[in-house]
């Protein structure tokens, strides 16, 4: 912040007829009337309606009197002139003697600002300071972030912008600045502590104050000026754009622009977390070495990048061999204690990357693209509602094109809070989908399904009909979630097949098939269990385990068969029996295999069954029962069947078959 001079050079906005200063000049253009003397009107009725009638031509600019009272006419060049203006300006000061004209280099311009951006400075009550971010109030009006401390305890009023051509960024010198458009009136403010007081070593201490613009013919740019078009007095022709609001990070390159010193970097954060002593106040925020600034930057902008950061309270020039060393007021911290404003952001137009301006869509297919992330994209089709589609976190985005065939129009826009990107238009051609295979997830593909088939079921297009066709009969509608579900009715069996396809409102796509095996349910192996490990003293003399009653069990021991025998009477396949094995080999120490099947109805073979045990490395066991690797004969044989063995089945007594000799238990 700093005082200004007591004198101000005040810049005023030129309307169509509007008086400019103290000479009664108006502007605009003109014709003429006859007049009754040789002086033209200088007062009175006459005089206004010869200069409103003197306006209407372009070359004439303005029309007045000057301190001798003579009639002036401000016009272009004669170059610049056209016709009818050359022939109404020359017929007038030669029809009248008091008329003087007088040129200027070109049409009248306005000297009022009509964007604003972070940087920027503005005049209140004696005091210069700058602006820092364009911003919103909670209800989403124009609203601009400055320093706390620049309200004077909220004692300070009539904020106006100044021109930015006689700031000190522009001239180097301390002039009286020139004054542009009132903006509005601070609303917010807080210097140090809560209700201005000293405050504290806390996050309550901070230095911000808002402006609420009411000043309805100025724009609010989400940028900040960098100052070189400054001479021209258009600050927004030069800027950086604030695309987000975060945390100063430390030792990351910083800026700031300011009505002093303009724009400056080249610096680091150095300090942050921490607070400062600003005029015996408490200010959080962080710090920065050889980042210049001066009085009168208060309030202006401090960003990294494109990430506005801070509010520029205070510091100290470089002086002494010191470099310069700027404080800011922690800028998501300080916007915390607002009630509810927001900085303005500049966002990026979201773009459609999944098909090229004017190109064929297939309909109900996803339309993607990319946007900030963190931003909504509103999607406003050329027919129907508009909606919004959230961008995931890496800033992609889809919705499905709509049904329809033909022409097909669609504007996106991106949007955060208050904040709108520009929007852009896209057309395409909506044409017939092309349907997928829809998928059969259960049975799957070459399987193995234990026992029977209840249920076909697999996912395709939300809304189309599935057709399956085969081993299975049946449609359903693709639920919202992509699934469908079929009833069947399969027991063992090979090689069963199943077709499939789907349509939506006459869209149809390839057939697709899936063949698979009902089998029987796999073995159970009870002993020995999988990963279990032996000692020689603990050596397993036998594989048990259950099966189907009627079913041949084959059991292998490190792919060798255990043991042989016909296929017995078959029995309610609901039921199940135990069976055994004996282990008749020497175990070497290591990891040992077995794998178990059973076969039904002599054709029917169930999924293996493998487990492993383990060895300990102590010596080859010699298990009892001889080494000679012939099983001995301990059950009853199998061989020839006669009743007796049919009525141990019929008792559950458990026969097991096996290919080379049987153990029943």
């Amino acid at each position: 912040m700093q005082k200004t001079g007591s004198r101000l050079t005040r810049f005023a906005a030129l309307g169509v007829v509007a008086a400019l200063g103290s000479t009664g000049l108006f502007m605009g253009s003109a014709a003429y009337a006859a007049p009754d003397s040789t002086d033209a009107p200088t007062s009175g009725d006459a005089y206004t309606a010869q200069a409103k009638e003197l306006l209407l031509n372009d070359g004439v600019q303005a029309v007045g009197k000057d301190k001798n009272g003579d009639f002036v006419i401000v016009a272009l060049p004669t170059t610049d002139q056209d016709a009818a203006s050359k022939a109404a300006i020359t017929d007038f000061s030669n029809t009248y003697d008091n008329v003087k004209v007088q040129t200027i280099g070109g049409e009248m311009e306005a000297f009022s600002a009509d964007e604003v951006v972070g940087g920027a400075g503005y005049y209140t009550s004696g005091f210069v300071c700058s602006i820092g971010f364009t911003a919103w109030d909670r209800a989403g009006n124009d609203a601009a972030l400055t320093a706390g401390h620049c309200t004077g305890d909220g004692s300070r009023a009539d904020i106006k912008l100044t021109v930015p051509s006689t700031e000190k960024a522009v001239t180097g010198t301390n002039n009286p600045v020139g004054l542009l458009d009132g903006l509005g009136d601070f609303g917010f403010s807080q210097f140090g502590g809560v209700g201005n007081t000293a405050g504290g070593e806390n996050r309550d201490s901070i230095d911000v104050a808002v402006i609420d613009v009411d000043n309805t013919f100025l724009t609010l740019k989400p940028e900040v000026t960098d100052w070189t078009t400054g001479a021209s007095d258009d600050l927004a022709a030069s800027t950086i754009k604030i695309t987000s609001v975060g945390t100063a990070q430390v030792g990351k390159p910083v800026s700031k622009s300011g009505r002093t010193t303009g724009y400056t970097s080249d610096a680091s954060v150095d300090i942050v977390d921490g607070w400062t002593l600003i005029d015996d106040r408490y200010v959080y925020g962080f710090g920065t070495y050889g980042l210049v600034a001066d009085h009168g930057d208060s309030g202006g902008a401090v960003f990294q990048g494109n990430t506005a950061v801070g509010i520029l309270s205070g510091g100290h020039p470089a002086a002494n061999g010191q470099p310069a060393f700027l404080w800011a007021s922690d800028l998501k911290n300080s916007l915390a204690h607002t009630d509810g404003y927001t900085v303005k952001l500049a966002l990026d137009t979201p773009v459609i990357t999944s098909a090229a301006e004017g190109a064929d869509v297939e309909r109900r297919t996803p339309i993607s693209g990319t946007a900030q992330a963190g931003t909504t994209v509103l999607v406003t089709p050329t027919v129907g509602a508009p909606f919004e589609v959230t961008t995931a976190s890496n800033g992609t985005w889809t919705f499905n094109a709509p049904a329809t065939l033909g022409a097909y129009g669609v504007s996106v826009q991106a949007k955060n809070g208050y904040n709108l990107s520009d929007s852009k238009l896209y057309s395409f051609n909506l044409v017939p989908q092309v349907m997928k295979v829809p998928v059969l997830t259960s049975p799957a593909n070459n399987s193995k399904v234990a026992t029977e088939v209840t249920e076909v079921k697999g996912t395709g297009f939300p809304g189309a009909t599935v057709t399956i066709a085969g081993s299975v009969t049946g449609t359903a509608i693709v639920d919202a979630s992509g699934n469908w579900t079929i009833p069947a009715s399969l027991t063992l069996g090979d090689d069963f097949t199943v077709t499939v396809t789907q349509e939506l409102d006459g869209d149809t796509g390839p057939v697709g098939s899936n063949t698979f095996d009902v089998v029987p349910e796999s073995v159970v192996v009870t002993s020995p269990t999988a990963g279990q490990a032996f000692d020689a003293a603990s050596a397993p003399t036998t594989v048990t385990g259950t099966g189907l009653v009627g079913a041949v069990v084959t059991a292998t021991l490190d792919g060798v068969v255990m043991n042989d025998a016909p296929t017995v009477a078959a029995l309610a396949r609901a039921a199940t029996a135990p069976w055994s094995a004996k282990v008749d080999v020497a175990l070497a120490a290591g990891e040992h295999t077995i794998s178990v099947v059973q076969v039904v109805d002599g054709k029917y073979t169930s999924v293996p069954t493998v487990i492993t045990f383990v060895m300990n490395a102590d010596g080859t066991v010699t298990v009892a029962g001889g080494g000679s690797g012939t099983l001995a004969q301990t059950g009853a044989s199998v061989a020839p069947f006669g009743a007796a063995a049919a009525l141990l089945l019929l008792v559950g007594a458990g026969l097991v078959v096996l290919r080379r000799r049987v153990s029943a238990q």
